[in-house]
């Protein structure tokens, strides 16, 4: 039976903007109830996320915890990860899915579905499961900056991931195709928009 590696994403319109260099990008990660992942591998896919998002100007800061209520902004993602996927990702089109985001409100919300990852990189050594689960950071994070409910028909944002990905994950690793490098940076400034236009109207 072939593996197979999927993603889901429930999106918000974005509108384009122009582009800003050197965009920063503010990561808070925390874990559900007994959810845990191994430290190494952690840390791996930490690093691994930070360079694939540098490819589209993005510096990662990663930060343990949750966001203070006053202190998310346009440029903050959140990923909580989960000890095993929901029920209503147990059937369908979701369910092989690894990770969901969830773009929506001020911050953005990723979940990781730490059963399915550990279960889907467990054929590959140690630094190679890092490196899997750094891709699949990577990946949701990107769709959370982009807004769009879209998918590449190559590199890092393929929708579905076979043994053909994950090998190639864990060599040379997946890139971000050149349409998604824009798209993340416009998307950065359409977030950026909105939260100045939400400021605005409520100091009305």
């Amino acid at each position: 039976m072939t593996k197979m590696m999927t993603f889901t994403m429930v999106a918000v319109a974005w509108f384009g903007g122009q582009a800003l260099a050197a965009d920063r990008v503010e990561v808070y990660y925390r874990f559900g109830p007994r959810a845990s992942l191994d430290g190494t591998v952690l840390s791996t896919a930490r690093d691994e996320a930070s360079r694939l998002l540098a490819e589209a100007g993005v510096a990662l800061d990663w930060r343990r915890g949750a966001p203070d209520e006053g202190g998310v902004g346009p440029e903050t993602v959140v990923i909580t990860f989960v000890a095993a996927a929901p029920m209503n990702f147990r059937h369908g089109v979701n369910a092989n899915a690894l990770a969901a985001a969830r773009p929506y409100g001020p911050s953005s919300e990723i979940s990781v579905f730490i059963d399915r990852v550990t279960l889907y990189y467990q054929p590959c050594p140690e630094i190679g499961r890092g490196r899997v689960l750094g891709h699949v950071l990577a990946h949701e994070i990107v769709h959370v900056l982009e807004g769009v409910a879209r998918h590449s028909d190559t590199g890092l944002m393929i929708g579905n991931w076979s043994w053909r990905e994950l090998r190639d994950v864990t060599t040379r690793g997946l890139h971000l195709a050149e349409e998604d490098r824009r798209l993340v940076s416009f998307g950065i400034e359409a977030r950026r928009r909105r939260a100045t236009l939400t400021a605005a109207a409520s100091a009305r």
